[in-house]
């Protein structure tokens, strides 16, 4: 999935902040966001600005299990949900790795902590609304008869 990057002003203002060491103080929340996350997600994905994101569905019985690598907003939870072919489903997060945040379109949009490209909130816009789609696709192949 597409990552979203840091302009280069970010980036360059993350730089100086890591070379005067300014990780304590009164801007340390800055520091956090820019150099641990701004610098740190232009770092490991400039050259290559996608990521794999394993996706997963599982079921027991009657019961569906859909996986992803991510704390996602509600809304993309209850959309999957809505998808599933189980009438019971439920969502686990946080599985087979860790992508961060998964905001929605008005997330990224609002802007601020979850609309900043950061480390930890680093895929493109529609990458929440692609996992429901896949997850959906997942849940449906496992009421194939």
């Amino acid at each position: 999935m597409a990552v979203r990057l840091p302009d280069e002003a970010t980036v360059r203002r993350a730089e100086k902040m890591e070379a005067r060491g300014e990780a304590g103080g009164p801007n340390r929340w800055e520091y956090i966001l820019k150099v641990d996350g701004a610098l740190k997600l232009y770092r490991r994905f400039k050259d290559n600005p996608f990521d794999a994101v394993p996706v997963h569905a599982v079921r027991i019985g009657d019961l569906a299990i859909a996986t992803n690598p991510f704390e996602m907003y509600c809304r993309f939870g209850r959309d999957i949900r809505s998808r599933s072919a189980s009438g019971v489903t439920m969502i686990s997060q946080l599985t087979d790795g860790f992508c961060g945040y998964c905001p929605t379109i008005y997330g990224v949009l609002g802007g601020g902590y979850s609309g900043e490209p950061i480390y930890w909130c680093r895929l493109e816009s529609a990458a929440g609304y692609k996992i429901v789609d896949v997850s959906a696709r997942l849940l449906h192949e496992l009421w194939r008869d």
